[in-house]
C-alpha cells in the first residue's frame, strides 16, 4: 500500500518502482492519497531487462485503492507491465513521452478517473506471437473519467460481461471524453 509518497529521481538512474519477479503484485493507492512519481532522463540499465517506465513490473500489475497517481515521465512510458496490467480504481494524471499505460499481454481498467497525455499511445498493449493476447479492455460503464491527449489504440467496451470489439482501430487526434465514446462508434 502506498499512504502517501513523492519519488523525483534526478539522477535518472532506476524506475519509481521496479518490480523483478512474481506471480501478480498488487499497488493499493491509499484513500486520500496523493502520490507523485518523476523522473528527468533514462535509465541506467543495471540487469538484462529493458526498463523504461517510471513504474516497471516484469509480473502482472494490478493497481487498486482511491487514492492518486501521478506520473511525469521524460524518459518513456508511465506504467509498464511485461504481462497483465489491471487498474481497477483510483485517479491518475499520466504525461509520459512514450505510452501512458502498457500491458504486452493485455491492459484492463475497470474504475477510475483518468488524464493520459503520451508522446505515442494513451493506452498500449501488443503480443505479436500470440492472437489471444495483446488486447486492451475497458469497462466504461465503471469509469468516472478518462481523458486521452494521443496515440492510437484499440478500444474494447465490457458489457455485461461481453467483449465488443470496435471496427476499425481509433486515430485520437483531439481529447476524448470516454463517458460519450459509446455514441461514437454505434454500439
Amino acid at each position: 500500500m502506498i499512504p502517501q509518497a513523492s519519488c523525483y529521481d534526478t539522477r535518472g538512474y532506476l524506475p519509481g518502482i521496479y518490480i523483478i519477479e512474481a506471480d501478480e503484485v498488487t499497488i493499493t493507492l491509499a484513500d486520500d492519497s496523493v502520490n507523485t512519481i518523476s523522473d528527468s532522463g533514462t535509465y541506467t540499465l543495471i540487469d538484462d531487462n529493458d526498463v523504461d517506465a517510471l513504474i516497471f513490473s516484469k509480473a502482472d500489475l494490478v493497481i487498486n485503492g482511491s487514492g492518486t497517481l501521478n506520473l511525469y515521465s521524460a524518459y518513456n512510458h508511465g506504467i509498464v507491465s511485461k504481462d497483465d496490467l489491471k487498474v481497477k480504481d483510483g485517479t491518475y494524471s499520466i504525461e509520459a513521452a512514450g505510452q501512458g499505460l502498457s500491458g504486452k499481454d493485455s491492459v484492463s481498467v475497470a474504475g477510475g478517473s483518468f488524464a493520459l497525455a503520451a508522446g505515442k499511445d494513451g493506452i498500449h498493449s501488443e503480443k505479436s506471437d500470440d492472437a489471444e493476447k495483446g488486447n486492451i479492455y475497458v469497462e466504461y460503464a465503471a469509469i468516472f473519467s478518462m481523458l486521452i491527449t494521443c496515440g492510437n489504440f484499440l478500444l474494447y467496451f465490457r458489457l455485461l460481461n461481453t467483449i465488443i470489439p470496435p471496427t476499425s482501430s481509433l486515430n485520437i487526434a483531439k481529447p476524448i471524453d470516454i463517458r460519450n465514446f459509446a455514441k461514437k462508434i454505434h454500439l
